[in-house]
């Protein structure tokens, strides 16, 4: 099977609740796959994106010496997705492949800067499309260049869609951030009737 590689876009926490999510970009078809994590797990990688470390071991760090000992890291794969449940595994130089959590896979592609490869069917299953718009309102990072390959990019119906799913998944609906008549109070609707 071909693996998919996926550009890293980084952590984001998103409202209401700030959920964290690390968030991928299938940039063949312009589409994102987002993978929850926990929120401990969050800060670790923004921490060391930021150059700060712990004078001591944390257990990631432990992962990867673990790692290099039975092997080293050849590749990190997202190899299956199931009801909201990502499976991953680590490629070893020798060939072996081990299980691991998803969030673990995404630790050590940070650490070891080894690209993410994703199995077609996850990305099938498990990415979204996010138009330029909520790309930038929401998430702060800019749209995808497109070159003149032949490339197509999915219509706006299905980004809605999937942009929708993406944050009802999080327990949001639009009506929770848009509210369009907040400001805008008719006086007349409020006067006192007696």
């Amino acid at each position: 099977m071909d693996f998919v590689e996926v550009e890293y876009q980084g952590v984001h926490f998103l409202p209401p609740e700030l959920e964290s999510c690390v968030l991928f970009r299938w940039t063949q078809r312009n589409r994102y796959l987002p993978i929850w994590i926990a929120a401990e797990d969050a800060a670790f990688v923004s921490l060391r994106e930021e150059g700060q470390t712990s004078r001591r071991p944390q257990t990631h760090d432990l992962l990867i010496d673990a790692l290099d000992a039975a092997g080293g890291v050849n590749e990190i794969r997202i190899i299956s997705y199931y009801q909201g449940v990502f499976i991953a595994s680590f490629v070893l130089d020798n060939g072996e492949e081990l299980d691991a959590r998803a969030t673990d896979a995404v630790i050590i592609s940070r650490l070891l800067d080894i690209p993410i490869q994703v199995s077609p069917e996850v990305l099938d299953q498990a990415s979204i499309y996010v138009s330029d718009d909520d790309l930038q309102a929401y998430l702060g990072l800019e749209p995808l260049i497109q070159t003149d390959d032949d490339t197509a990019l999915p219509d706006n119906s299905l980004a809605d869609d999937d942009f929708s799913g993406l944050m009802e998944s999080m327990g949001v609906r639009e009506s929770d951030i848009f509210v369009d008549d907040f400001f805008d109070i008719d006086s007349s609707d409020h006067e006192d009737k007696n």
